[in-house]
């Protein structure tokens, strides 16, 4: 008999649902390792808390990632094993932040706001740092120039940058840069959240020029009051006629946090029928500008209050949304509707906001002279497609108000009284009126052409000229200028912008010389260049804009001087600082800056230099203008 023959009848033989319930392990362990295949990256395996969360609305974005809450100097971890992608070193934004690439997942984690980076990391930035003398430092890595394992201390917790309190942002992209939801890889650390969102207020807004809410036209806001477990409800119900569109002022809690968070889950359900819903689960980074319509960007300017929209405006560029005409309620009967609006975070916890509107024809309104004694005036806004003119205490009979467009006059008549003062509405796609009249009192426009969002489009004027690149705005623009003597407004602060345009104004009695004399929207430095007498920038904001005058160089002090290191405070009265150098004995000398609190300090090139012989610090703020300073350490 042959040896394995006779091996075999000694071996006892395995039951085969053995290598099934084996198999089946396998593929168990496999699937875990594939939706789990990132670390925790601050202390794994303990509770943590945060202080941000994924698609909070922040003032111009959404924030793209979690904030988690830590001492500063706690060690950070890398999530996976890969290599650094990218580093930068910086007193602004993520500060200094690295950026690491798996090829595992074929996606990249970030790590923001960093106190300092790990030894070998640190010892890589610093070389930069030293071979470019400058401590802004920023660059795309060689695959595996600096390689990492999962569980690798790559930095520590700080609060470097645009951060105002010690914490990790920490972020999962796609290679493209799409930010995930890192809420989706099951950090057990995080713990699985128990608290559905707040409901702050609702928004109900006209869409049309025949929209109405409660027989006015504009935009309303709405206490709400709780009455049960995660439910609210309205005190009254709402006249609506026409389109309209809802807003939803909420927020998300969660367990062991006093922090508020962005909700990313809302559905809103009318007569048993959803009209819209919007799930954030993942931000594109190019295209992260886009939050200005997906939240009420005016008020959110105003006030700081995220109302998100629950329909679609137009430009927004957004794919996470499923409406029913865009999520647009449009009203054109008498009946009751009942409304739902759900606001929903990434557990699943729910609150419910339930309210009636009723639809119904605004009635007609006669004017009623004021009885107030006081100085009449007309004021307008536009909203949207829609010119709004008010006329104040208006004490003489006047249904019609008399609106000049290119020559010619048109009647528009009373829509409605508000109070003291009357109103009309004029529809800016029949064209751009030069002034009204109601009675007696004339306003005057300064419209000055229609800008279409999906065209290149360039406005000339005497001293002020605009450039609208194609995309450049999410809506028709309907374009109104004012320029003085060495400021100019462009129609107004609260229209978003979805990338810079450029714009050239030539003041009226330029400067001969033109170094310090740059624009500023209120105190922010704008950066800008000349050609000839006429001043030249791009921004993503219209508003207000000066041209004003710094010639005052930056302001340093001491701060700390001992044999190993050196500190001052150093600012700046208007523009802000730019950049600065020193040099010890005639050799670069690193400093490194935190702007939040004004200060720089050194970073030598190596362990224990003394500070020791002749020091050159050289300050230059955003003017151009330099403070020199010497001394002999």
């Amino acid at each position: 008999m042959h040896k394995k023959n006779i091996q075999s009848l000694f071996t006892p033989s395995l039951p085969s649902y053995f290598y099934l319930l084996l198999a089946l392990l396998s593929a168990n362990l496999a699937t875990q390792a594939q939706n789990k295949p990132y670390l925790f990256p601050v202390n794994p395996g303990k509770t943590s808390w945060l202080s941000g969360n994924f698609a909070e609305i922040r003032s111009t974005h959404f924030h793209a990632g979690i904030d988690i809450a830590a001492n500063p100097g706690t060690p950070v971890k890398a999530s996976a094993s890969g290599y650094v992608y990218r580093l930068k070193a910086s007193t602004y934004g993520y500060g200094n932040a690295i950026y690491l690439y798996h090829p595992l997942t074929k996606q990249q984690t970030l790590y923001g706001h960093l106190q300092r980076f790990a030894p070998k990391i640190a010892q890589f930035v610093k070389r930069r740092q030293y071979q470019q003398k400058d401590f802004f430092y920023e660059e795309y890595l060689k695959a595996y120039a600096i390689p990492v394992k999962k569980g690798e201390i790559i930095g520590y917790v700080g609060n470097t940058g645009a951060s105002g309190g010690p914490h990790l942002h920490y972020e999962v992209r796609t290679l493209d840069d799409v930010a995930l939801n890192p809420f989706q890889y099951g950090f057990k650390e995080v713990g699985d959240d128990k608290v559905a969102p707040l409901i702050r207020s609702l928004a109900i807004k006209t869409l049309h020029l025949d929209g109405r809410v409660n027989h006015r036209f504009g935009r309303f806001e709405f206490k709400v009051r709780k009455t049960g477990y995660n439910r609210y409800s309205l005190n009254q119900v709402i006249t609506i006629n026409g389109q309209v569109g809802l807003e939803l002022l909420t927020h998300d809690l969660m367990n062991r946090s006093r922090n508020t968070f962005g909700t990313t889950k809302i559905k809103v359900v009318m007569d048993g029928q959803t009209t819209f819903e919007s799930d954030v689960t993942q931000i594109d980074h190019h295209i992260n500008k886009a939050m200005r319509v997906h939240a009420d960007y005016a008020r959110h300017a105003k006030s700081y209050r995220g109302f998100q929209r629950c329909y679609v405006a137009e430009g927004n560029p957004y794919t996470f949304y499923k409406t029913n005409n865009r999520g647009i309620l449009n009203i054109q009967d008498s009946k009751l509707h009942r409304v739902a609006v759900y606001a929903s975070d990434f557990w699943g916890n729910t609150s419910v906001l339930t309210f009636t509107i009723r639809g119904k024809l605004p009635p007609l309104t006669k004017f009623r002279p004021s009885a107030v004694p006081r100085r009449a005036f007309l004021t307008h806004q536009v909203m949207g497609n829609t010119l709004i003119v008010k006329g104040h205490y208006i004490r003489q009979k006047v249904d019609v108000a008399r609106f000049n467009v290119g020559g010619l006059s048109y009647d528009v008549p009373l829509v409605y009284m508000q109070g003291p003062a009357s109103v009309y509405l004029w529809d800016l796609r029949l064209g751009l009126p030069d002034y009204v009249e109601l009675g007696r009192l004339r306003r005057k426009f300064n419209f000055k052409m229609l800008v279409p969002s999906n065209q290149t489009v360039g406005y000339r004027g005497d001293r002020l000229e605009i450039s609208f690149p194609r995309g450049a705005l999410f809506d028709t623009l309907y374009l109104e200028t004012q320029v003085f003597k060495n400021s100019f407004q462009i129609s107004n602060a609260f229209i978003p912008l979805f990338r810079n345009v450029q714009i050239r104004f030539k003041p009226l009695a330029a400067p001969k010389n033109k170094k310090g004399w740059n624009i500023y929207r209120g105190n922010r430095f704008i950066k800008s260049r000349w050609e000839g007498n006429t001043i030249i920038f791009e921004y993503d904001k219209l508003g207000g804009y000066k041209l004003r005058y710094d010639r005052t160089p930056p302001t340093l002090r001491w701060l700390r001087k001992s044999l190993y290191s050196i500190s001052f405070r150093i600012k700046d009265n208007l523009s802000g600082i730019e950049n600065f150098k020193a040099t010890l004995n005639g050799q670069f000398l690193l400093m490194n800056y935190e702007h939040k609190a004004s200060r720089i300090w050194s970073a030598p090139a190596t362990y224990r230099q003394r500070m020791k012989g002749n020091l050159v610090l050289t300050i230059t703020d955003k003017a151009g203008n330099v403070k020199y300073f010497k001394t002999k350490l």
